[in-house]
């Protein structure tokens, strides 16, 4: 079976066994907010990354017992647009990905795969590690496991948590109408050029809505200072 056959069986298989995540618990009480310490995890949130970059990632798709690896290239200038490119062992591309504001495109995947499973899974999973964005009405606190910053938007909640200096990244979720919908761990940190802090080398996301999992192994990254050329498209 082709590469491209194989990857959009996996994904199909995936779609099809879909579940619609697990229940959401707040790690934080509903009145919990510590200012001080909301400060300083928005800043370790933003500040590892410059206003636009560029990525290479060596990538595992798994559904059930069934994977397959690619090449993932990664372009976002921070809270504007993230496109992303998916390349096969042979070096054809699966998938191209943009994200532009409010826009959420597929631009190429394999034929036959249904949309929906792609721009509300792989592409918004994509949005969630790489260009998290800040929203009003933030909170933090300190839990035994480390320090929590809550995003809660309405029926949408966003938890990142750090380490107990509330410096690393280590695990974040995303969770609508109370079911967890995605999740991640970050490990691995090393200092890249032109970031401005260590940046997590691995991160490894289970996409609870769609049934699959993304491992990602982080190969390059750059900062980019005129990437607007990588979002314009037809």
């Amino acid at each position: 079976m082709s590469g491209g056959r194989m990857l959009l069986a996996l994904l199909l298989a995936a779609a099809l066994a879909a579940c619609r995540g697990v229940p959401y618990a707040p790690v934080l009480d509903a009145g919990a907010d510590d200012p001080p310490l909301r400060a300083a995890l928005t800043r370790a949130l933003e500040s590892g990354l410059p206003e636009s970059f560029r990525m290479a990632h060596r990538v595992v798709i798994s559904a059930g017992e069934e994977q397959f690896d690619c090449l993932g290239v990664l372009v976002v200038r921070r809270g504007a647009a993230l496109r992303a490119l998916a390349v096969g062992e042979m070096g054809g591309r699966l998938f191209d990905f943009l994200a532009r504001g409010s826009e959420r495109r597929v631009l190429l995947c394999p034929e036959g795969m249904p949309e929906q499973p792609l721009r509300d899974g792989v592409l918004a999973d994509l949005l969630h590690l790489f260009d998290p964005g800040v929203a009003l009405g933030a909170r933090a606190a300190r839990t035994v496991d480390g320090a929590v910053l809550l995003f809660q938007d309405g029926a949408t909640a966003r938890e990142y948590v750090f380490d107990a200096a509330g410096e690393t990244l280590v695990m974040s979720l995303e969770a609508r109408d109370g079911k967890v919908v995605r999740r991640a761990r970050y490990t691995a940190y090393r200092l890249f050029p032109g970031a401005a802090r260590p940046l997590p080398a691995r991160i490894v996301l289970e996409d609870l809505r769609w049934n699959f999992c993304l491992e990602i192994d982080l190969l390059e990254f750059s900062a980019d200072s005129a990437p607007d050329a990588a979002f314009t498209v037809p």
